[in-house]
């Protein structure tokens, strides 16, 4: 640990720096005004050093947000065929994207963290953009099955910076963020003369995360009863096939 310290030479008052070290094996602290050690063991000094903006540089939490906000416009239609029901469905959106990045020491109360996320220093914004949802759907003739095939985004919406945190400071962007394609198949079962549905659906590739490197690709079943046309009861899960970090259970 460190301690400022007021010692008197020569007549005169002089305010050192000194360092203590513990030593277990004799249960005694040592003290020293070298640094080096403390800079390089402490943890009292990795949870209080800042770089030059007066950000933790050692120790500390990050965190990072994402605000994607859409506005779609849906149209939908049936067709029937002899082999069946076809019905297709499009979403047009705008949407708009606020990204924030901030850090926290470690120990720093809850309260100061809301406090401090409510900053917009840390916020960076991007212009508006539109996308771009495809779905269709497809029971067969004399059948009660439902198959189900949806694409999210499927046209790469881009978002342009539009204001970001100046170069070095935490939460800086350079560039623009887009949003890749997402595309989830799924079927449907009535059962129990009608008064049951099983649905089982999973996404078809592998998508991005908040999380640098981490993948997400969810799988998920799952049973509506409904005994009336005013009451339904939902059960369900939903597990995530493509997590290397997170491999602990089930949703």
């Amino acid at each position: 640990t460190k301690h400022t310290e007021t010692i008197t030479y020569g007549g005169q008052s002089v305010d050192v720096d000194v360092f203590y070290e513990y030593n277990p094996n004799t249960d005694t602290y040592i003290g020293t005004n070298d640094s080096t050690s403390y800079e390089t063991s402490s943890l009292e000094y990795a949870n209080n050093s800042k770089d030059e903006n007066g950000n933790p540089d050692i120790n500390y939490i990050q965190l990072d947000a994402i605000a994607l906000a859409e506005i779609p416009l849906s149209y939908a239609r049936a067709y029937d065929f002899n082999s069946g029901t076809w019905s297709f469905g499009v979403n047009l959106k705008p949407m708009a994207l606020t990204t924030y990045s901030k850090q926290f020491d470690v120990g720093e109360s809850s309260e100061d963290v809301e406090d401090d996320s409510d900053d917009t220093e840390n916020e960076t914004t991007y212009k508006s953009t539109i996308g771009l949802d495809l779905g269709v759907a497809y029971i067969p003739k004399n059948t009660d099955i439902t198959l189900g095939l949806v694409g999210k985004n499927i046209n790469s919406p881009k978002f342009e910076v539009d204001s970001t945190p100046a170069a070095g400071q935490i939460g800086h962007v350079s560039g623009s963020y887009k949003i890749d394609p997402m595309f989830r198949a799924g079927v449907s079962v009535p059962v129990f003369d009608n008064n049951v549905e099983f649905a089982l659906d999973a996404d078809l590739v592998e998508n991005d995360t908040l999380i640098e490197g981490e993948k997400s690709q969810y799988i998920g079943a799952g049973l509506e009863f409904h005994p009336a046309s005013w009451f339904a009861f939902r059960l369900g899960a939903m597990n995530d096939i493509a997590s290397e970090k997170f491999e602990d259970g089930m949703i």
